[in-house]
Order: structure tokens, then sequence, then C-alpha cells
């Protein structure tokens, strides 16, 4: 009899024990997809629009949306008589000024038309250019004549031409931008000398309206 109890005691034990290393399992799955989601979030390209200023002229796709609408990759954001800003899944905040045009891209933020400021980790470009960065705050601005200008307000960029000469060699070296420098860039895609912002041209254009009036601050985006 005593040999049963026995028996009967171990059989229970093992129960518990693989109802513990289930737990433990479901558990580390758990750290698991909690490390692996946000990183996969980061590559899926969508923005929202958390805020719209001076109208409510702002469209995706050519429809007009309200605050809280989400573009995809691959659709074009567009203002007529409004600003707007919109936070991108990682991340970054891009503030457009009226009449701007830009494309909600996988790698990087390609900019047709109008002036953008980009706060955080995430690239630019033009039809010329893409602007590299880490986390900074930068102004990216296409002129409707094709002429583009960069100004870094915080951190640093580097500036790539995305056209080559006929023997492959690209049409500019890159140009790496500090705070408080700016570049142009022709409309015959040619690189300007680098130049420093003059302290009235920097405080001039991180109090201008189309940087501020926003319900939300960019964390980097300084203050005179």
């Amino acid at each position: 009899m005593c040999l049963t109890i026995q028996r009967s005691r171990r059989a229970t034990r093992l129960p518990r024990q693989l109802k513990f290393l289930l737990l433990l399992l479901v558990s580390v799955g758990v750290v698991v997809l909690a490390a692996i989601v946000p990183a996969t979030g980061q590559s899926a390209s969508q923005a929202q629009v958390t805020d719209i200023l001076d109208g409510n002229r702002v469209y995706i796709q050519n429809r007009q949306v309200p605050v809280n609408a989400v573009a995809k990759r691959g659709e074009t954001v567009s203002t007529k008589r409004a600003r707007a800003q919109l936070s991108f899944n990682t991340g970054a905040i891009v503030r457009l000024s009226q009449h701007a045009v830009l494309t909600v891209g996988n790698d990087c933020i390609p900019v047709q038309q109008g002036t953008m400021l980009v706060g955080g980790a995430r690239k630019g470009c033009t039809n010329s250019v893409v602007v590299g960065v880490r986390s900074t705050t930068y102004v990216l601005s296409v002129a409707p004549d094709g002429n583009e200008d960069i100004s870094v307000l915080e951190g640093e960029v580097e500036v790539r031409s995305l056209h080559s000469s006929a023997g492959g060699v690209p049409v500019f070296q890159p140009v790496r931008l500090r705070m408080g420098q700016a570049v142009a860039i022709g409309h015959d895609r040619k690189l300007r000398a680098v130049r420093r912002l003059s302290q009235s041209e920097y405080n001039q254009l991180i109090t201008s309206d189309f940087l501020n009036d926003y319900r939300d601050n960019i964390p980097h985006l300084p203050r005179v």
C-alpha cells in the first residue's frame, strides 16, 4: 500500500513540473515577443496626422483628411493652405509647411515640394539628395524652381547626391552639416558652398510660424 501511495505522489509531481515548465516557456516567449515587436514595427512605414493648423486642407492621396488620419507606405501627404504635423511609427516627427508634398517611404521621406522639419532619426530625400541622420532636427526645403535647401537646427546630418556623372562618379561627395549650418542644392543638382546661419537667421527659423504653435513639442527642437 505504501509503495502505491509513493507512486501516486510521484505521478502528481510530474504534471506540476510540466505546468511550471510551460509557464516558464510562455514567460520567456512574452519577453522575446516584446523585444521583437518594436524592432519589426520600426521597419513598417506609416505616419499619423497629429495636428493641423491654419486651415483644414490636408490630404492623403488627394483625399482631405482630419487629425488622426494615417498615411501608409507609398501614399502621398500634401497640404494646401494649411500646416500639418505627422508622427511616424519610428518615433520621428515631421512638420509640413503650406503647399508641401511628401511621400511616406520606407527608407526616407521623399519631399517633392515645400518645406518640412524632421525631428528624430528619419532620413529625408529629394530628387537630388538624401539626408542621412541619427537623431537630429533639420529643415529640408524644395522650391518651385527646383532649388533645395537644408538647415540643421540640432545634431548632424550627411548630405549625399542621388545622381552620378557619365563616369559613375557622384555629382558631389558626401558633405556633413552640423548644428547651425546650411547648404543649398541648385536645380542643376550641384552643391553650393556650406554656410553658417547667422544668429538672426537661426533665431528667425526656430521661432517662425512654420515651426511653432503646435500642441506637441519636438524634444530636440532648440529654443531661443
